[in-house]
């Protein structure tokens, strides 16, 4: 038993070294050309050498060949250098017939292939291919060399290949020769180009929208994303060897060149395209700075990474994948504060830069040498050809959704922009506007200052050479009424200067409208009975909602217009409920406005000829003033006007809720006019104002001490050994200093606040703020005695 085992053991020997020595010495297996099979691979039979640095004879190479095995992998790894790779197959035909097949190697940077039949041991050439030759010209029209072979029915022809290969220096090359049928080539062909074709129509019509879009809404990030896609344009052309179907082609090293710089070009116009798009130097400034300087950096090493280092080259590569992959990240924080569109960004950049790194990483390391099952083969050759434009195609579809998504909220903004611009260009015209009316307010306010001026010269020159008592107190008369005319144009111009200004404040409050009317109808009862016109009010129960005091002057310059204008008849106040509003209207039967007028009646110096007015005092004013405090309070107001027969000014006034019982009534009481009887310290850098202040005051029985600086005030005080009582300064000192500064030293100096009043030709609002805010009284100038002593006097007695 135990001989048969150690005899059958060495049967088995026998039968292994047979087997190994079968295997070694056996000759290459043959391609089979089988009907069913239109697409084979025939890399796994082919037998590749690679001169690495001889120059090798067809027959050489031959031979050489002859003690090679075939690689038995379903690919080809060949090395990018200017040496030549021979492959040596054999194909066997076992149909009764004649069979074409078409050769193709599948690899578009091929600079030539010659192709050699083996007849009698010797290399015959069939064909060549030359990278330079278009594509049209080549004997199969097609972007990487193809070739006819005619097999002969039931034999088994040998052929051998001569090809030189070129591409980017980090490069790893693999390549799978395929047997197609005519038809299949064809279908191959077909399928490629529509793929190839439609991507780039795709692109295209991208580049076209958003190049549109740039030129309407100006936005720089679209330039970046125009570039963008141009890039990837240029990438297929390149990387597919479309080039090659030019009718000149270009040179190998252009296109090699652009293969090595596009992929970079195009992340570094994403980046750039985020960096605008997500507004990273507003939102993210330092980060956008190392982008910056990151694409900088990319830029200049990129045109040295594929002339001097293959390594360099792949970092630079990773570097951009890298940046572009963070882009993504910072667009979903943006995402995170409210920016919707930079979800849809975040997640093409991610997906991009996800394709664009499997893409590099495939095309630089020779990943499919360590796999030889022919569906992972297959797998990485898909992801190789095709992931990148499938991850391109995703990335450009989320980007138009980003994209669309940020012009929504583009227009968003930009509507709320068209409507700001509205309103400024409202605005600019307005303040055009109103520089015309300053300049026509400014001619005619030079011209009613002069006239009163003129004619005070006039009286002044006339008592001066007057003989008589009489004749002087008549020519004093004439004088007062020249310097009441000159106070009140002065007070009309600085009440519009003041609303003009928007430093007068409105306090609105319940204002019963019988107690208006009466009050105004007793103040200008001796007005209407010195010119014989009858001055009526009808009774009212309604209460409205505004500034008393406002109110009051609106209606006392409208009651003021129509006695002016008003000959013989009446001037009626009356009142109605419309609406929710108070319609308080101004009647009366004065020799009314003709209707091309109407418009122009609260413009400022407006006068119409009227005889009834020629010997009054009209200063052209009061309307003006009615129209700025009617803005102030946002009252309504119009007129209706019949020439010859009288004019209704109608006031739209709020409604007040409260009624005539819940309103306590409050009338603005004169202060009474007492002998003062005080120290008063007056301060201004006139000396001919101090001596008229001081004269004033000394007449209703201050004690005045004058002083033209803070630091005279206090030597006058010192020596006088008592506080004032009061103090009236001017607002603007000599060397800079303002009375505000004046009374803060002079209280500090007291300890305690002393009541102070501010004379100002300020109309400034600032200016008025500041000293308000101080707590001071603010009279203007030119200044009315009677105020400034019903002002003392409050502060004095209160």
């Amino acid at each position: 038993m135990r001989k048969y085992r150690i005899a059958t053991l060495k049967v088995y020997a026998a039968l292994f070294v047979i087997w190994v020595c079968g295997v070694c010495n056996a000759e290459p297996l043959a391609v089979e050309v089988l009907p069913s099979d239109e697409r084979q691979n025939i890399s796994s039979l082919t037998k590749v050498l690679h001169e690495n640095g001889a120059s090798l004879s067809p027959l050489q190479a031959l031979n050489m060949l002859e003690g090679v095995h075939p690689t038995g992998r379903e690919q080809l790894t060949l090395t990018i250098d200017d040496n030549n790779h021979w492959l040596l197959f054999h194909i066997k035909n076992t149909e009764p017939h004649h069979v074409t097949r078409i050769l193709n190697l599948d690899y578009s940077f091929i600079t030539k292939a010659n192709l050699y039949e083996i007849t009698g041991s010797k290399p015959a050439l069939q064909g060549s291919v030359h990278i330079t030759t278009s594509a049209f010209e080549r004997p199969i029209p097609y972007r990487s060399p193809s070739f006819t072979l005619q097999l002969p029915p039931q034999q088994e022809t040998t052929f051998l290949v001569q090809i030189q290969v070129a591409g980017k220096a980090n490069h790893a090359l693999e390549i799978r020769p395929r047997l197609y049928s005519a038809g299949a080539f064809i279908e191959h062909q077909l399928v490629k180009f529509c793929a190839l074709f439609g991507f780039i129509g795709f692109l295209l019509s991208l580049v076209i929208y958003n190049s549109i879009l740039y030129l309407r809404v100006g936005i720089k990030s679209y330039i970046y994303y125009c570039l963008y896609l141009s890039c990837y344009i240029f990438i297929v052309f390149f990387y597919e060897g479309l080039v090659f179907y030019f009718p000149t082609p270009p040179p190998v090293h252009w296109v090699i060149g652009g293969m090595a710089i596009l992929p970079a070009l195009a992340g570094l116009s994403l980046i750039a395209f985020g960096r605008s798009i997500l507004r990273l130097a507003e939102f993210y400034p330092r980060l956008d700075k190392i982008y910056y300087y990151t694409v900088a950096i990319v830029i200049v090493l990129l045109p040295i990474s594929f002339w001097l280092h293959d390594l360099l080259a792949f970092v630079l590569e990773v570097s951009v994948v890298a940046v572009t992959l963070s882009l993504g990240f910072v667009a979903w924080f943006r995402y995170r504060q409210g920016d919707k569109s930079a979800k849809y960004f975040g997640l093409s950049f991610v997906i991009i830069s996800v394709g664009y790194g499997i893409e590099t990483f495939l095309y630089s390391v020779p990943f499919m040498a360590f796999v030889n099952a022919a569906t992972m083969v297959n797998i990485i050759a898909w992801v190789e050809q095709y992931f990148f434009y499938t991850c391109a195609a995703i990335e450009m579809v989320l980007l138009s959704l980003a994209l669309a998504s940020y012009i929504e909220e583009l227009r968003d903004k930009s509507e709320l922009a068209q409507i700001e611009v509205v309103k400024q260009s409202a605005k600019f015209k307005a303040i055009e506007l109103a520089n015309k009316e300053k300049s026509r307010f400014l001619a005619a306010a030079s011209h009613d200052l002069r006239q009163p001026l003129h004619a005070m010269n006039l009286f002044l020159d006339a008592i001066k050479h007057s003989e008589g008592k009489d004749e002087r107190i008549k020519f004093y008369g004439q004088l007062e009424n020249s310097v009441s005319s000159l106070t009140q144009l002065f007070d009309a111009l600085l009440d519009i200067s003041k609303l003009d200004a928007g430093v007068v404040e409105v306090h609105r409050s319940p204002i019963v409208v019988n107690d208006l009317f009466k009050k105004l109808a007793t103040e200008f009862s001796l007005v209407a009975k010195q010119k014989n016109i009858r001055l009526s009010y009808r009774s009212t129960s309604l209460v409205v909602e505004s500034d008393p005091i406002w109110l009051e002057r609106i209606l006392r310059n409208l009651i003021s217009n129509g006695l002016r204008y008003t000959e013989v008849g009446r001037v009626l106040l009356t009142c109605r409920q419309r609406a929710g509003k108070v319609i308080i209207q101004v009647w009366d039967t004065g020799s009314g406005i003709e209707a091309a007028q109407l418009g122009c009646i609260f413009d400022e110096f407006t006068q119409l000829d009227h005889s009834a007015d020629k010997q009054g005092n009209g200063l052209g004013l009061g309307l003006a003033i009615v129209k700025r405090l009617c803005r102030l309070l946002d009252h309504n107001i119009g007129v209706n006007s019949t020439l010859n027969r009288g004019s209704v000014f109608s006031l739209e006034v709020p409604k007040s809720e409260l009624t005539v019982a819940k309103v306590s009534r409050s009338s603005i009481e004169q202060t009474p006019v007492t002998a003062l009887s005080k120290r008063i310290l007056v301060i201004d850098d006139d000396v001919e104002i101090l001596d008229a202040m001081a004269a004033m005051l000394t007449k209703w029985g201050c004690e005045v001490l004058v002083a033209s600086s803070c630091s005279e005030a206090l030597e006058i005080i010192e020596k006088g050994g008592r506080e004032p009582d009061a103090i009236v300064s001017d607002y603007l000192l000599e060397k800079n200093e303002t009375g505000l500064d004046v009374l803060a030293q002079l209280q500090h100096y007291f300890g305690h606040p002393i009541p102070a009043i501010i004379v100002t030709a300020e109309t400034d609002k600032t200016s008025i703020t500041k000293i308000r805010q101080h707590g001071f009284k603010i009279l203007h100038k030119p200044l009315r005695p009677a105020k400034l002593r019903i002002l003392l006097n409050s502060l004095l007695h209160n």
